[in-house]
């Protein structure tokens, strides 16, 4: 069985994320209750009303208009919207930071960015090691407990100078090929592939002169297109078919110099619209396998 890694950006994952998360999802199930009740109260004939049903309440707000409704029901519609707009949003995140704690004792490894500063398990970033209160940085579990990234030090200015730069940790694969560096990032927001195929083209010539392998993987931010243009083998991309972010782009994958070794997939095989709907954030969850 290949060696199995997840990797996520959880979204500004902290010490009390989930419990807050109940709690707004708690609060706007007593509001939406609320808003119900009242429309029982007053007598309409469904709950909430006519004007607020699926139907209506589609059909009502694609047309932006409220045809044949009092002033009470058109301010029903809205109070009715905006709560279920909540409830909808705290139960997003109530799924995205479960998953973020059950995944922890569900694989022998795992790297997690966007991870708030003051999270109990973030390790910094930057290429200097330090954290600031702004900073959005990794997570790393072995086999449940939180472990220590190693820093790689002979980064170029270009990469180093940034806000983020790849942590790395040797993970044995399944076959006998040795252990894989795995070098996990989560890329400038934005980029063009310019600096991703930099980090690669460096990784590769030290690892090529090493004869050793490597992977870079996270959230890369650009998509393999993008890196194909500025020069990086299409054959050292190893990406899924769909995209990992509710955007429908591929901005969650794999570039290595041992691609016959490296396999990468969602954890959930959902179109990329339905992501944010399935694990409450706007990427992926991701396995790296490796043989």
């Amino acid at each position: 069985m290949p060696t199995k890694i997840g990797f996520w950006n959880v979204e500004h994952w902290s010490n009390n994320a989930l419990l807050k998360a109940e709690e707004a999802e708690e609060q706007a199930t007593f509001a939406l209750e609320r808003i119900q009740r009242g429309a029982v109260q007053r007598g309409h004939n469904t709950k909430p009303t006519r004007a607020v049903t699926r139907l209506q309440l589609r059909n009502d707000w694609k047309k932006h208009k409220f045809s044949g409704l009092s002033r009470a029901e058109k301010s029903e519609l809205n109070a009715l919207k905006y709560a279920k707009g909540k409830l909808r949003i705290a139960q997003q995140k109530v799924r995205k930071y479960t998953y973020a704690r059950d995944m922890v004792y569900s694989c022998d490894h795992l790297f997690y960015c966007e991870v708030e500063s003051s999270h109990i398990n973030a390790q910094s970033s930057r290429f200097d090691g330090l954290i600031n209160p702004h900073l959005l940085c990794y997570a790393y579990y072995h086999n449940r407990v939180s472990t220590p990234l190693n820093h790689y030090a002979l980064w170029p200015g270009a990469i180093a100078n940034l806000d983020r730069v790849p942590k790395y940790m040797d993970i044995a694969g399944s076959g006998r090929g040795g252990a894989v560096r795995c070098y996990f990032w989560h890329a400038p927001s934005g980029n063009n592939g310019t600096i991703v195929a930099a980090a690669y083209n460096h990784l590769n010539t030290l690892h090529t002169n090493l004869g050793t392998p490597f992977v870079l993987f996270g959230d890369i931010n650009t998509e393999p297109k993008n890196l194909i243009l500025k020069g990086v083998p299409p054959a050292s991309i190893v990406a899924t078919d769909g995209g990992t972010r509710i955007s429908t782009r591929i901005l969650d994958y794999a570039i290595t110099n041992v691609p016959q070794r490296i396999a990468v997939r969602k954890y959930q095989d959902c179109p990329a619209q339905s992501i944010k709907d399935q694990n409450g954030s706007d990427h992926a969850f991701m396995f790296l396998e490796i043989t």
